[in-house]
């Protein structure tokens, strides 16, 4: 069985998770301009970012980017991509920190911590 960190080194290559980082971040900015909401200035977390095809546009207008992933070699190369390109706004993580959101009622409260994180620019 292959894992998420064996595919990590050729994942950006792969012209079908390209098409999906860019449909997304379509998607995003449609969503964001239907509610007059702005992604610059905000905070943004990239679940599941893999190697970053969708953190790396999220990074170039966001105040910040948290990027998760739980694969190791997906986070190496999104963190050789940060190194790389002196992105000081963009960090990795293997878990989300803990919040007592996710306590009682994980699945809607992960919901709601969503919307809060999509709803308020950063000050």
């Amino acid at each position: 069985m292959t894992t998420w960190d064996d595919r990590a080194a050729g994942w950006d290559q792969d012209a079908a998770v390209q098409a999906y980082a860019a449909g997304a971040f379509e998607s995003l900015n449609a969503l964001a301009a239907s509610s007059g909401f702005a992604l610059t200035g905000t905070t943004a977390c990239d679940f599941g970012c893999g190697t970053g095809l969708l953190t790396e546009r999220l990074a170039d207008r966001c105040a910040r980017v948290d990027a998760v992933d739980t694969s190791p070699a997906m986070r190496a190369v999104l963190d050789a991509k940060i190194e790389r390109r002196g992105w000081t706004r963009v960090r990795t993580l293997e878990w989300l920190p803990s919040t007592p959101l996710f306590r009682r009622e994980p699945r809607r409260d992960a919901r709601r911590l969503t919307t809060r994180l999509c709803a308020r620019p950063r000050t």
